[in-house]
């Protein structure tokens, strides 16, 4: 009687612990959502938020969605397996962020990381740091077309592109925006979306763009 009864007690036991694994597979995606991209711009000000050009791991759109993520407390970021402090995160590292569910709609989109990890650079999308040495249509509280010059990864030093800034893109100048927009002598950070086509100078289309300004987006 005595081994029947132990013999019950351990399969209930390995079926609770079965039951128990299942639904913390099944809460998995519930509870965080994967995030993939590169950091555009990292914020201080007492709470630290990434500005991330990237896409939800389960989204169904294809384009990219610019995201602020403020960081949890007790945050782990991982690089190269090895835990780093939230202050070393700079612009353009790939990142993947695992966060809260709750994606506050707004302009760019705002979350909450649980977890960071830094990529490598193999999937980085292209990006550059350069400077403006012209604007070319720009009109309305909209600037759609900037001549850039900067390292172009792929093309070199003092590579000159003109840059498209669709409808969608991130461009947070103008309109209602309390930032000016974009003119000669500005230094900002691009990632590109698309291809790079060839010409003189190059020409490609922007996913986002931002100034290399620590004080604001």
């Amino acid at each position: 009687m005595k081994k029947a009864t132990k013999k019950y007690m351990l399969l209930s036991l390995l079926l609770l612990l079965g039951t128990l694994y299942s639904v913390s597979r099944a809460m998995g995606p519930d509870d965080s959502i994967i995030y993939r991209g590169i950091v555009i711009h990292t914020h201080h000000d007492g709470l630290m938020t990434l500005l991330v050009d990237g896409q939800f791991e389960r989204s169904q759109e294809s384009s990219s969605a610019v995201t602020a993520f403020s960081l949890a407390k007790d945050l782990r970021i991982l690089k190269n397996d090895q835990v780093i402090e939230p202050t070393e995160l700079q612009r353009g590292m790939y990142v993947e962020i695992e966060s809260s569910p709750e994606i506050r709609t707004s302009y760019p989109a705002q979350g909450t990381a649980l977890k960071v990890r830094v990529l490598d650079t193999q999937n980085l999308p292209l990006n550059m740091e350069a400077e403006v040495i012209g604007v070319l249509d720009q009109g309305q509280g909209i600037t759609r077309t900037v001549h850039l010059k900067g390292n172009l990864p792929g093309y070199g030093q003092d590579t000159e592109i003109l840059v498209s800034v669709p409808e969608g893109s991130y461009y947070p100048f103008g309109l209602e925006s309390n930032t000016g927009l974009l003119k000669s002598g500005d230094r900002v950070f691009v990632v590109f979306t698309g291809p790079i086509r060839e010409s003189y100078p190059l020409q490609g289309t922007s996913s986002s763009i931002i100034l290399v300004d620590p004080d604001s987006y």
